[in-house]
Formats: structure tokens, sequence, C-alpha cells
């Protein structure tokens, strides 16, 4: 079932993903993720207001193994991100992917 819902959410990041840069002290790597508005069905993760999903709070979602952690910057198609908590949604004991909280970060330029 584990390989089922990872499975699941590649299909997900291969929707609408594309592949980030994430910096970290001064070293960078890349990462395919999705970033998104939405929690993709999978988790969620919304404020519920008289009855209406209030969605605003960007996150980022990854294959489990994904080097993402709480701090990293993120760039992903032209805009910058601020990783915030990061988590593992489990099922049956194991991590099923990577998801995390973003914060937007306005370019320098």
């Amino acid at each position: 079932m584990i390989e089922q819902m990872r499975r699941g959410v590649e299909r997900l990041i291969d929707i609408d993903g594309a592949v980030a840069t994430i910096a970290r002290g001064g070293v960078e790597h890349k990462v395919r993720c999705r970033v998104s508005y939405q929690s993709g069905g999978v988790w969620n993760y919304h404020n519920v207001d008289a009855g209406a999903n209030i969605t605003t709070t960007p996150y980022v979602l990854a294959d489990h193994k994904a080097d993402i952690q709480e701090g990293d910057l993120l760039q992903w198609r032209r805009r910058r991100f601020q990783v915030g908590a990061v988590s593992f949604p489990t099922l049956d004991g194991g991590n099923v992917c990577l998801q995390a909280q973003l914060r937007e970060v306005q370019n320098d330029a």
C-alpha cells in the first residue's frame, strides 16, 4: 500500500512539477517537486471558515527521500520561497512523501 501511495504522489508531481533549486549554506542542489496552494488530495492542510476551504499557504510536495530542510531557500519556476516546517506523512509506518509549508520571498533585483 505504501508503494501505491508513493506512486500516487509521484503522479501528482508529474502533473505540474518541476525541478527546483535548493540553497542551503551556500551550496545548491536540485530536487524534483511540486509547489501548490492545494493539498493535492493527499493530506489536507487548510483552514475552514464558514464551510469554505481557505488554502492560501503554498507548500512543496516531494519524494519522501528529497533533501529539503526547514530554512532552505527553494527556487521554483522563477519564484523563491523559504521552506518552513517539514513533515513526512506516513502510511503503515513508512514515509510516503515530504511536504513543507513555504513563504514566498521577493527577488533581490
